[in-house]
């Protein structure tokens, strides 16, 4: 497989597409649920049984919590 981008394309990396995937999964849930990020976080990725170069792709709960925040807020309504 290629990953195509535009004129840019280079082979595919399961291990980036395993951690998207992961990734994916676990920004649903944060947008959909009020538990913890750093929770949902830990249980996915439990749950997922990564290879060892996902798991070396993936970001850390540090890194992820900063984005996924953002994305929770643009979500929830404001208290007034």
């Amino acid at each position: 497989m290629i990953c195509i981008n535009g004129d840019h394309n280079h082979p595919f990396n399961p291990d980036q597409l395993e951690a998207k995937l992961l990734r994916d999964k676990i920004k649903e849930r944060i947008i959909s649920e009020t538990t913890s990020i750093t929770r949902i976080y830990d249980e996915e990725v439990a749950k997922a049984n990564l290879s060892k170069g996902a798991v070396a792709v993936l970001p850390t709960v540090v890194e992820y919590r900063s984005n996924m925040s953002k994305a929770r807020r643009k979500n929830t309504p404001v208290i007034p």
